[in-house]
């Protein structure tokens, strides 16, 4: 992918982009720790150190010029994704814009070991959501334990057991149809997943890393099944669209294709159940923690550090 480079200047490159992504980060990550905010100054600063480190490496002939091309589609994929990310809520308008930064000033090099040609900054979220589950596993479980064992030292626990466990199975009762939707929703997810798994075998293997960065994929798609449940169009069109595909493949082309499909959704209830555990402990981390700023743009700049020396994601340490 390197051939016929200016060796100099693409180091010159490098340094300075390496260099660039750092600086930025750093600051970003002690202004988000103080002010739980990001300025689009800085944002702007590192817009346009990206653009001419970009034009500068053409220019010297440090990158061809369909590399930079490559690098501004990254960079532009990484708005779109970081743009869904903060509409859907998972993070601040200011970590998306961060996030492009990242993307725009950071080098190929550092993906050489997963590199995807449109999209190759998919390994900085990697890198930034597999510690930052990790995190919130942990102080959700403390969290759980903590509050278990307050509760059990309080005077009449057994009543306050019997109460909760009570109210437990009424909030079931009565919220049932919301959760069997929910549970709907996500099975076709697993599904359509799994079906695109199926004709893609190949390209899907390389984005997914083994069974490691399949549990990332899912537990990314999972979080979007509460908002897909409530739209009962899209949920149509989804079912309409599984049902045709089943229909086609299984007459024209696979006489196994139901066997599969069960197989498939068989070998997948470990993630579904690893998910609606993540999400239950979250979600009681999000309820009972004190502290709501998780200061995320330091995440995102961990995130870049284990990228640059890992080059890959972390799934390839393991």
């Amino acid at each position: 992918m390197f051939q016929n480079l200016d060796i100099i200047n693409y180091v010159a490159y490098l340094s300075l982009a390496v260099f660039s992504a750092l600086l930025i980060g750093s600051i970003a990550a002690y202004r988000d720790f103080k002010s739980g905010k990001i300025s689009n100054k800085l944002i702007i600063i590192g817009l346009e150190v990206g653009l001419i480190l970009l034009l500068y490496s053409v220019l010297t002939g440090a990158l061809t010029v369909n590399l930079f091309w490559q690098a501004l589609l990254n960079a532009a994929v990484a708005l779109v994704i970081g743009y869904a990310l903060w509409y859907f809520d998972f993070w601040a308008a200011g970590d998306a814009k961060l996030f492009f930064i990242f993307a725009l000033l950071l080098p190929f090099r550092f993906y050489w070991r997963s590199f995807l040609p449109v999209f190759p900054s998919l390994v900085i979220l990697i890198n930034v959501f597999i510690p930052f589950s990790i995190f919130i596993f942990l102080q959700s479980l403390f969290a759980v334990v903590k509050k278990t064992f307050l509760f059990f030292k309080q005077d009449k626990a057994k009543i306050r057991l019997e109460e909760a466990t009570r109210r437990f199975f009424q909030q079931i009762k009565i919220n049932y149809l919301s959760y069997l939707g929910v549970i709907t929703v996500f099975g076709l997810i697993l599904i359509l997943f799994q079906l695109v798994r199926l004709e893609a075998e190949k390209f899907i293997g390389n984005l997914t890393w083994g069974r490691g960065g399949l549990f990332f994929l899912m537990i990314f798609l999972g979080t979007f099944t509460g908002y897909i449940a409530k739209n009962k169009k899209l949920i149509l069109v989804a079912v309409v669209g599984l049902a045709l595909y089943v229909a086609v493949k299984r007459f024209f082309y696979s006489q196994n294709l139901l066997l599969d499909i069960v197989r498939m959704t068989e070998g997948s209830l470990f993630y579904l159940v690893g998910i609606g555990l993540l999400g239950w402990l979250s979600g009681f981390y999000e309820k009972n923690s004190q502290n709501k700023n998780l200061h995320f743009a330091s995440w995102l700049f961990f995130g870049v550090i284990l990228t640059i020396l890992i080059n890959g994601p972390l799934f390839l340490l393991f």
